[in-house]
């Protein structure tokens, strides 16, 4: 991430005359007069000196120099404690090293002596959304739009924590202000089609993901997020498609095998559905989802025994997996198991699946 940098030039003015005084006044006056210039010179030198440590640190920062940006910078506020864009600046090196409690606490020092520096919000908020505090994250973020601060980035991150919160109409209205200002900007497309997919607007949705993958041919997680939203629509054999591109370009990505999977076992082509299943576990073995599909799968095969197995290994990874004991319920009832069925089916319907009522009639 690239951070805004900011250039400060310095004029140093003397004034004053000594000429049209008396002899005798003429000591006491210029005693005077050095002691103003005196006075003045010593203020300006610390500002001098503080400006010329701040320029070496922008140059540092900008050739990528991080750690001697740091030390100029530090340099700057010990001339010159209250300058506000000194602290700005420090935090932004120490936010690209990925100090982000470090980087806070300079932006809050910089907030302090200016509380409407616009940058300063951002990259605290940044430095939140980095450490995953995602409510506090957008605080900032929408702090920082209130100054009149405005970039694409700030757009991006903003729709971002909008997403999280479940606004998606708000998320979109975002990602599309920082598609207006920036038109390459590859992970807003992607974004906002994940916002338009939860809206259930799926055409809006390819569109975008077609539009991120033309920008970025080798961005997998587009391809994937694609295949799921023509999956949505029901067209399965193109989401397959979509699947295929994205695993060519990441081929140990658990998530899009488990979506191709998902998509083979709606056009019940159950033993390639479980391969899919089976090498996203193998990449992944606390994958809960991918167990309890590739369970499924023997259940439609009739393979009641098998299926119940593995089950069990996605409810000893989560042992709260409402699917799973509905799943493993229906297997049960198949091989007459009442008991087992009864269990599971009560283990269902205590954790929200409704229809588990249905496995009831076995209890007694």
């Amino acid at each position: 991430m690239k951070y805004s940098i900011y250039f400060f030039y310095f004029c140093l003015f003397f004034s004053g005359s000594l000429f049209g005084q008396t002899a005798q006044d003429s000591l006491v006056s210029l005693n005077d007069s050095l002691q103003t210039v005196i006075d003045t010179t010593l203020v300006s030198m610390e500002e001098q000196n503080s400006q010329i440590a701040y320029n070496k640190g922008v140059s540092f920062f900008s050739e990528g120099n991080l750690d001697s940006a740091l030390v100029r910078f530090t340099e700057a506020l010990a001339w010159k404690p209250a300058f506000a864009k000194a602290y700005l600046n420090r935090a932004n090196v120490k936010l690209e090293k990925k100090e982000f409690k470090n980087a806070i606490a300079d932006y809050d020092s910089a907030l302090v002596q200016n509380p409407d520096l616009g940058k300063a919000y951002f990259g605290r908020g940044f430095a939140l959304f980095s450490l995953q505090k995602f409510k506090k994250s957008r605080v900032d973020f929408e702090k920082s739009q209130n100054t009149g601060y405005e970039s694409a980035k700030l757009f991006y991150y903003l729709g971002v924590t909008k997403f999280l919160d479940e606004e998606y109409e708000a998320a979109v209205a975002d990602f599309s202000k920082a598609i207006g200002m920036r038109g390459d900007y590859t992970y807003a497309f992607n974004d906002r089609a994940s916002a338009y997919r939860m809206l259930d607007k799926y055409d809006n949705a390819i569109k975008d993901y077609d539009k991120a993958v033309q920008l970025n041919p080798n961005l997998s997680i587009a391809y994937n997020n694609m295949g799921s939203a023509r999956r949505k629509k029901g067209d399965f054999a193109k989401a397959i498609k979509d699947y295929d591109r994205a695993i060519k370009l990441n081929p140990k990505y658990p998530i899009a095998l488990n979506n191709r999977g998902s998509a083979k076992f709606e056009l019940e082509q159950w033993d390639d559905a479980a391969k899919d299943f089976q090498k996203a576990i193998d990449l992944r073995p606390d994958y809960v989802f991918a167990y309890n599909n590739l369970a499924t799968v023997w259940l439609k095969k009739k393979e009641y025994k098998k299926a119940i197995a593995v089950f069990d290994k996605a409810l000893k990874i989560d042992e709260k997996y409402a699917a799973a004991y509905f799943n493993r319920a229906s297997a049960k009832e198949m091989l007459r198991d009442e008991k087992g069925a009864c269990a599971d089916g009560k283990k269902a319907l205590e954790l929200g699946i409704d229809k588990a009522k249905v496995f009831l009639i076995y209890c007694k």
